[in-house]
């Protein structure tokens, strides 16, 4: 027994056949230098693809300090608002009505914290007027601590989590928040604060009212 178990301790190890290790080495090489191609294709792409230079669609924009806003509404219609000293927000365009002021304040505050990217930087170049942009489908203007700004925006992008916009004075085309249109669908009647009518019957058609300042 132990001569037995002295000759199987000794035997040497098992070796494949030559062609089965050559074959195991030429794929053990095709495997390394596709590993190799992949991790340079995979940095090239990474090196020349462009970087986004995204942030504030209106950086410093403080919903607060908007005193004026106009509108492009989806039905074609814009309106102008204009905040009065005590804080009230009025609609001056096409009438003078009181209006809604939570819906101006959410409009307001989805442009202060809307997000963008530029367009090009990641696409190429665009076509204004397959976008939507060129006629704009609405056009957003406000007023600010004194600086003026004018947004035009186009279609919503096909994944429908962002829309084209571009500045007024820049020609560039950005990617911007979609929820700056939410409320643009509404009809000019859905801005005006019916509320003030309270006891009258039947839908508000239009809110006319005088003070001593006319």
């Amino acid at each position: 027994h132990r001569a037995g178990a002295g000759r199987v301790a000794g035997a040497p190890p098992m070796s494949l056949p030559r062609d089965v290790r050559s074959r195991l080495l030429t794929l053990l090489l095709l495997a390394g230098a596709a590993g190799a191609l992949l991790w340079w294709a995979r940095r090239e792409d990474l090196l020349g693809r462009p970087v986004l230079q995204g942030g504030a669609l209106l950086p410093g924009l403080q919903a607060r300090e908007v005193d004026f806003l106009h509108l492009g509404l989806r039905s074609g219609h814009d309106i102008e608002l204009e905040r009065e000293p005590s804080g009230f927000w009025w609609i001056t365009s096409p009438t003078r009505e009181f209006a809604q002021q939570e819906r101006v304040n959410t409009v307001l505050d989805n442009l202060a914290r809307a997000a963008c990217e530029p367009l090009e930087a990641a696409h190429g170049p665009v076509d204004s007027r397959a976008v939507g942009l060129d006629p704009p489908r609405h056009v957003i203007g406000l007023r600010a601590g004194g600086r003026s700004e004018t947004l035009f925006v186009g279609d919503v992008e096909p994944l429908q989590r962002q829309v084209y916009v571009r500045r007024a004075g820049d020609d560039g085309i950005l990617l911007a928040t979609r929820n700056i249109i939410t409320l643009l669908q509404d009809t000019p009647q859905e801005f005006v604060d019916a509320g003030l009518l309270r006891g009258l019957a039947g839908p508000v058609q239009r809110v006319e009212l005088s003070g001593p300042d006319g």
